[in-house]
């Protein structure tokens, strides 16, 4: 009976594991044809990551703007609404389909831009 307890806590260890790899490094993603890789989304996900860096491109272009006329508060409320906060609205299951580089950058943007 200890053997079929531990073949099972193996089998499952590797799904999980194999859940942890698929989900929080490779994603769902396919070979482009010009070398890159294709993230395989949803219309729905693909808008949402599409707005998103809209949202960005619209964040630099507001401090910018502020920072030329010095209101480095509005400079501040501009880099706040792309921060962190933002990344709350992302649905997990997007989240699980995008590559671990993918991730790292997004991450990253946020976060940079709540340390503005």
């Amino acid at each position: 009976m200890c053997k079929f307890c531990w073949t099972v806590l193996l089998l499952l260890l590797l799904a999980i594991g194999t859940a942890v790899y698929k989900f929080g490094f490779v994603g769902s993603v396919v070979q482009a044809p010009d070398g890159r890789q294709a993230l395989q989304l949803t219309t729905a996900e693909r808008n949402m990551v599409l707005g998103e860096m809209r949202d960005f491109l619209v964040a630099v272009q507001a401090i910018i703007a502020a920072t030329n006329t010095e209101d480095m508060a509005a400079a501040a409320a501009a880099a706040r609404k792309v921060g962190m906060a933002a990344q709350t609205a992302v649905p997990p299951a997007l989240i699980g389909k995008l590559p671990l580089t993918f991730k790292k950058l997004g991450f990253a943007a946020h976060s940079q831009f709540d340390q503005l």
